[in-house]
This record gives structure tokens, C-alpha cells and sequence, in this order.
């Protein structure tokens, strides 16, 4: 199997390579945990910085949240991130994220 690290570096080069999807080969990961057995997220407190945020969707769960980002980036590959808000399942992408600011009400991650 492969460890976290080598699984986001093919998840990278899958997606750089299809250019129409952003989820690797899920079998080629059998060594990260479940239930990140594709390509993990690093979700986190904060609010993406740096660039731009669309609103894309609300209401949703987190992993929604996290298919509505990937569709959206596979169209656009200014998209590099992907913020959620738990309290209203508020969803952004984020266009050229170069970190994120401290929020208490918002979860970040680069996409995976």
C-alpha cells in the first residue's frame, strides 16, 4: 500500500493527467485509513485567504460540501480549495487559496 503522503502525490498526478476528475483510483490507496481511502482532506478551523470564494451551495454536510467543490474544480482549475460552514452547511470553492484565517465558524482544506 501506499502511505498519505504518496497517495495525495497520485491523487495530484491523476488529476493533472485526466484534467475531468479529481478522485484517484480508490484501490491504489488501501493504506490510508477509512474513510479517507482515496485522497484525504485537511479539513480545518479557519476560512480560506488569498484569491478568491464563489458560493456554490447551502444546506449541505461537509462530504456534499466536498463533491460540490470537486465537480466545481473540475471545470475550473483555478480552484484549489474548499470552504464549509457546519452551521448552515454553507459551501465555497476558493480560487487560488494561499492559506487560511482564524475562524471558529468555518472549516478549510485545500482540495486533496
Amino acid at each position: 500500500g501506499l502511505t498519505r503522503g504518496q497517495c495525495e502525490q497520485r491523487c495530484l498526478e491523476e488529476a493533472r493527467k485526466n484534467q475531468t476528475s479529481f478522485l484517484p483510483n480508490a484501490a491504489a490507496c488501501t493504506s490510508v485509513p477509512a474513510p479517507t481511502a482515496a485522497c484525504p482532506w485537511s479539513w480545518g478551523a479557519g476560512d480560506g485567504s488569498g484569491g478568491s470564494e464563489r458560493s456554490i451551495a447551502s444546506g449541505l454536510t461537509r462530504e456534499q460540501c466536498e463533491q460540490r467543490c470537486l465537480t466545481e474544480a473540475s471545470g475550473n482549475s483555478n480552484i484549489n480549495g474548499c470552504t464549509f460552514g457546519p452551521s448552515g452547511g454553507s459551501c465555497y470553492v476558493e480560487m487560488g487559496m494561499t492559506g487560511k484565517s482564524a475562524s471558529s465558524s468555518w472549516q478549510t482544506s485545500f482540495l486533496p
